[in-house]
């Protein structure tokens, strides 16, 4: 199960994801797709929906080597206590053993990848590089990641330590 957040959405991630036969649950905006402008309006707390490829969609999964065949999807409204009004979108289609109570929750499990995700970005500046060749660029993130792992492994110890005393 892949969960992205709603900058990563595209036809061609979800037909990759048929292809592949991975599960996905993704956050949408408003204006995603026609059919989630409409079940935004209906109000309805979820649906399934066929997407269909807009001629730009279906270009990109031509390039990528995609089926461009409209895709089944299920959409579930989740209402936040400030009253904004997420939509997902999921590959999981049975609503009897992936109930909608489930999905706030799931997609929610997303944000401890997120805050890991910043973390790289500003304390590890995982995405300033000391050159520009592949080589370089591979050795530059595994040396971070590897900083990133090491000082996790320290933090526990000393917290073990000072934990004994």
């Amino acid at each position: 199960m892949f969960l992205y957040d709603r900058g990563y959405p595209a036809f061609w991630l979800f037909a990759f994801h048929a292809v592949e036969q991975r599960h996905y649950c993704a956050r949408v905006r408003h204006n995603f797709h026609s059919e989630v402008q409409a079940f935004v309006h209906d109000r309805v707390k979820e649906r399934i929906v066929s997407l269909t490829p807009s001629a730009a969609s279906a270009r990109q999964c031509r390039e990528g080597y995609l089926p461009t065949e409209p895709l089944q999807a299920r959409l579930i409204r989740v209402e936040l206590e400030s009253g904004e009004v997420e939509v997902l979108i999921t590959s999981l289609l049975d609503a009897q053993a992936y109930p909608h109570r489930l999905f706030a929750k799931l997609y929610a499990l997303r944000w401890g990848v997120e805050e890991n995700y910043k973390r790289e970005k500003q304390r590890l500046e995982i995405e300033n590089f000391s050159g520009r060749t592949p080589w370089v660029l591979l050795q530059d993130f595994h040396a971070k990641l590897f900083a990133q792992n090491l000082t996790a492994i320290l933090v526990c110890l000393a917290q073990w330590l000072a934990d004994e005393r």
